[in-house]
């Protein structure tokens, strides 16, 4: 089972005509690449980036719990940290 999009809660008729439902991770992707373009900070370049996943508990549970939410393994992007020295 998944979540459901604002589209198909409005094509289901899952609330009223007055609710206007907002995409809250859209928008917060919107605002950040708009920040990143203000300050020059956008990455054009072709290639692409490195991935690094911390974690204060395992390392491997959570790459294991990640890598079925982001659909790719993580296990080597993965490392623990001592959460007390931060």
């Amino acid at each position: 089972m998944h979540a459901l999009s604002a589209a198909e809660r409005r094509d289901r008729g899952l609330h009223g005509q007055d609710v206007t439902l907002i995409d809250t991770g859209e928008q917060a992707a919107r605002a950040t690449a708009a920040l990143m373009k203000k300050e020059d900070r956008l990455n054009t370049a072709q290639e692409e980036g490195q991935r690094r996943y911390y974690a204060s508990d395992s390392a491997a549970d959570f790459a294991a719990m990640a890598s079925m939410f982001l659909g790719s393994d993580i296990t080597e992007c993965a490392e623990h940290i001592a959460i007390e020295e931060y």
